[in-house]
């Protein structure tokens, strides 16, 4: 009789063995080979152990009749799966077993405790796990705690069951490994790798926790499609996890080299050589899971499938292009038929681009892969977006190319200068007819990145350190004297500065340098350039307030992206920005009709996680609050936030100032101690991202000063109100319809704290600058009256009151109609003063 089963790290090392060595055997042989290879050093058969192999190999695709067919080592297959497993653990009933794996079993249960339905997936540890191995499935509750992501199947609870043994409860997830779900759809590569985005997104996540997953594979990340036809990807299991933070004990548990618990087909080379996993290791792992999701097939073509086989074609073999590989064999039409097209095109579909993609993605070496799982999901962004490719060799005429046909204003100055640089030198090598021609741009463009960082000039350095402002204002210069000669090319480094400039604040600078490269943008006639200098003209002109000319400029640029064929998630950007002129110019209807048009275009052509999504139903946001529907305007934002957070992280200006957005809504529900909470925090990060001199910092402070006088803090809301007009004032000047609102935010303080006189005087002058800027009918002027209105009947001046909240009243109800909130408002304040004689 056996020894007592107990599963310990070196036992499950053995089982590995034994199991894949088994598994490369013809069936008839196996049983043989256990009864031999199944025994102790003194040569007593290891039932347990016996078990435990013929157990995997059960479960194990095709050999369920080699299990079945066993005589003689009395095992068999239970009647009840269910047998001796506990009927309940903590609330949760076991309903019946969805898989197993090497540390436990994974069950459906449902929520039993008379709370409310649910149901959840409980993974049971096995019996007789060693404690080693215990606290490995103890860590993976400890790893799930630090991820939120709706991408990462969640916790839902933790405990231990009737019998002893730990059990985990996770988000019940009714989906398909990613490859059969894609398979069964027929799914064609666009749609697939819109999938994997989706997947890089969710590992990106918890690689900003700080956690490496290790064990990447098509069953541990499933897909569900809901009845909305939305597909949403679930990552599942990190029992082999690891922590990269300072978790010393918990990370060296998880990590000895006698613990090495992995999936050969799908592990890293630093896996299999037993070294540190960092986060290029799941890198490697999406760089596999990539491959079988376009091919069908894994990147090694094994005629032995043995453990030591797979691990010496990590090591020291090369994949085979995926454009080559779905071609080979008897089911390359069966495979290039579940991707809705067939083999040649298939083919011709993966070449070039995405064969590099993947491999770079598989390199043996880790610093040679992708930096980061988002910079491989942006490598594929770029390729469906038509430009050039991270992984591509150094290409210059394929980079050159492209950025001719693109034009794409989206990279800061010193990556444009030097995409141009590295395009014009290698240029030189392999077009001698045009040597002369492309030295001289090589040099001129050389000349220009030199002289950025020359703190030689005592005109631009002053003996300091060279600011970001400074760099720009040397080479907005340079630009003018160096590039005299080709003017296309010092249009589109003007187009690059001038949103550089936009960026920092510097709305003067960055006008100076638009107006002459959409000048000449219209005179080369290339429609690409002459759009994306269309597109930084007109967020320059919405910047300093010109809506009326901002719209314009974006409409301009819309349709001539439309017309070459932009691809549709810049349609939807470019639609976004005529929503939001719109809006600003108090047509709300509008407004939202254009926000819908780029939500239908970008739901046709992107996941549900891409970032433009989220800033879309932020726009959407906006709009519910400009028209008092308080509780949508903040669902909208937590929307657009739960997208936005895991796509550029918690620290992304977006993501920053759709917190603020958030909090007014937050504020006008009565929570404003909360709204001045989160304010508060967005006015920090604001100044870290940029100082003072950004418009967004003075806006926040005014934003601060009104929940802080909400929430009864006179004294601070005078301090922030009075700091965002002087901030605004040294931005923009004295006649600027920001400056106006700062004016309006002292005033306000002021009227609650009694100085009439003061506050009378400052809403006046906004007033007038409203009228004068915004025009006589926008919703902001109509705000303005009715503060003149308010300040007015506290001082008695029982006339101006009424004339000032009759015009409030008639451009709101002009505006926002007879039931919103604030024309509800004017009309009482005037009712009042009608009864007040």
């Amino acid at each position: 009789m056996g020894r007592p089963f107990l599963m310990t790290a070196d036992r499950w090392a053995r089982v590995e063995d034994l199991f894949d060595r088994a598994a490369d055997l013809p069936r008839a042989d196996r049983a043989a080979f256990l009864d031999a290879a199944c025994r102790d050093a003194d040569g007593t058969p290891d039932r347990a152990l016996r078990e435990e192999v013929d157990r995997m190999l059960a479960l194990d695709t095709g050999a369920d009749g080699f299990f079945h067919d066993l005589t003689g080592g009395g095992l068999g297959v239970p009647d009840d799966p269910m047998a001796g497993v506990p009927e309940r653990v903590g609330p949760w009933r076991l309903v019946r077993e969805v898989g197993k794996g090497g540390m436990g079993t994974v069950y459906l249960a449902e929520r039993d405790d008379g709370t409310f339905a649910q149901r959840a997936a409980i993974k049971l540890v096995r019996p007789g796990l060693a404690d080693d191995l215990v606290a490995r499935f103890r860590a993976e509750r400890h790893l799930l705690a630090r991820l939120e992501h709706p991408g990462i199947a969640r916790v839902l609870d933790g405990g231990t069951a009737p019998d002893g043994r730990p059990y985990l409860a996770l988000e019940y997830v009714d989906g398909e490994p990613i490859t059969a779900f894609a398979d069964r759809r027929q799914l064609s590569v666009n749609e697939r790798l819109a999938l994997f985005q989706d997947v890089c997104d969710a590992v990106a996540y918890a690689h900003r926790r700080l956690v490496v997953h290790r064990d990447l594979k098509p069953s541990n990340v499933l897909v569900a499609q809901g009845e909305d036809g939305v597909r949403q990807v679930k990552l599942l299991d990190f029992g082999i996890a690891k922590l990269l933070d300072d978790d010393a004990d918990f990370t060296i548990a998880l990590t000895a080299p006698e613990r090495r618990i992995l999936t050969p087909a799908y592990a890293a080379p630093e896996q299999v050589r037993g070294d540190a996993a960092t986060t290029a290791t799941d890198v490697y792992g999406l760089g596999v899971l990539l491959y079988e999701l376009l091919t069908g097939q894994r990147p090694y073509q094994l005629d032995r499938r043995v453990r030591q086989a797979i691990e010496r074609a990590v090591l020291d073999a090369d994949p085979t292009e995926p454009s080559t590989i779905v071609t080979t064999g008897a089911d390359a039409a069966a495979l290039a038929s579940a991707r809705g097209t067939e083999p040649r095109r298939l083919r011709k579909r993966l070449q070039g681009d995405l064969d590099r993609i993947v491999l770079m993605a598989l390199r043996k070496e880790p610093d040679r892969r992708y930096g980061s799982a988002e910079a491989f999901s942006a490598d594929l962004r770029r390729h469906l977006d038509g430009l050039p490719v991270e992984a591509r060799p150094a290409s210059v005429r394929y980079r050159v190319g492209a950025f001719v046909r693109r034009h794409r204003v989206g990279v800061g100055i010193a990556a444009g200068l030097a995409v141009l640089l590295v395009a014009y030198a290698a240029t030189v090598t392999t077009q001698a007819r045009r040597i002369a021609e492309e030295r001289d741009r090589a040099e001129a463009v050389t000349d220009l990145l030199v002289g950025l960082f020359d703190g030689g000039d005592p005109d631009v350095a002053r003996g300091d350190t060279l600011t970001a402002l400074a760099l720009l204002d040397s080479a907005a210069v340079r630009l003018g004297v160096s590039m005299g000669e080709e003017p296309a090319l010092r249009s589109r480094l003007q187009v690059a500065l001038g949103r550089i400039y936009t960026q920092q604040g510097a709305f003067a600078r960055a006008d100076s340098l638009l107006g002459p490269a959409l000048a000449q943008a219209r005179a080369d006639g290339d429609p690409g350039a002459l759009a994306d200098a269309l597109y930084q003209a007109a967020e320059v002109r919405y910047w300093v307030g010109d809506y009326a000319e901002a719209e314009a400029l974006h409409r301009e640029g819309l349709a001539l992206a439309e017309r070459i064929g932009r691809p549709a998630r810049e349609i939807a950007e470019r639609t976004n920005r005529v929503g939001i002129t719109r809006a600003r110019q108090g047509d709300y209807a509008d407004a939202r009709r254009t926000y819908e048009t780029a939500l239908t275009i970008l739901r046709g052509a992107v996941t549900s996680t891409d970032p433009e999504i989220g800033r879309t139903l932020a726009n959407l946001g906006v709009l519910d609050y400009y028209e008092g529907r308080f509780a949508e305007s903040e669902a909208r934002y937590r929307q657009a936030l739960a997208i936005l957070t895991p796509a550029l992280g918690g620290g992304h200006p977006e993501v920053i100032m759709n917190r603020r957005e958030m909090a007014w809504p937050i504020g006008d529900q009565g929570r404003a101690e909360e709204a001045v909470e989160i304010l508060t925090e967005v006015d920090r990060a604001n100044r870290r991202l940029y100082g003072e001199g950004h418009p967004t910092v003075g806006n926040t402070l005014g934003e601060l000063s009104r929940y802080q006088r909400a929430a009864g803090d006179l004294d601070g809301a005078e301090a922030s109100a009075r700091e965002g007009l002087r901030l605004q004032r040294a931005l923009y000047g004295d006649d600027h319809a920001y400056v106006a609102n700062k004016m309006l935010d002292v005033a306000l303080v002021l009227r609650e704290r009694g100085g009439l006189s003061e506050a009378r005087r400052l809403a006046d002058g906004a007033l007038a600058i409203q009228r004068a800027t915004l025009g006589a009918d926008h919703p902001y002027t109509a705000a303005g009256h009715g503060h003149v209105a308010h300040i007015a009947a506290l001082q008695g001046d029982r006339a101006a009151a009424l004339r000032h909240e009759r015009e409030a009243l008639r451009l709101f109800e002009a505006a926002y109609g007879p039931g919103h909130p604030r024309t509800d408002t004017s009309r009482a304040r005037l009712a009042r003063l009608t009864s007040t004689r």
